[in-house]
């Protein structure tokens, strides 16, 4: 299951609060800054419904998508 939330580095430390991951997890990192663009909710609406579609299986494998592009 896919999870979005927010953190801040305090000491060099990415630190999470209220947010209990088992150890050893691997996350990806997008970093805010002043040019972030920021998601409308109905765009993140999308993005959680695309996770849960990828945790589901539901995905069109990558070379389909490549040729999809090169046409």
């Amino acid at each position: 299951m896919a999870q979005i939330f927010t953190a801040k580095v305090q000491g060099g430390v990415i630190v999470a609060d209220r947010v209990e991951l088992p150890e050893g997890t691997v996350v990806t990192v997008v970093v805010d800054d002043e040019d972030a663009y920021e998601l409308a909710p109905e765009e993140e609406a999308v993005i959680r419904i695309g996770i849960a579609a990828a945790d589901r299986g539901d995905v069109v494998p990558l070379d389909v998508v490549l040729a999809e592009l090169d046409a």
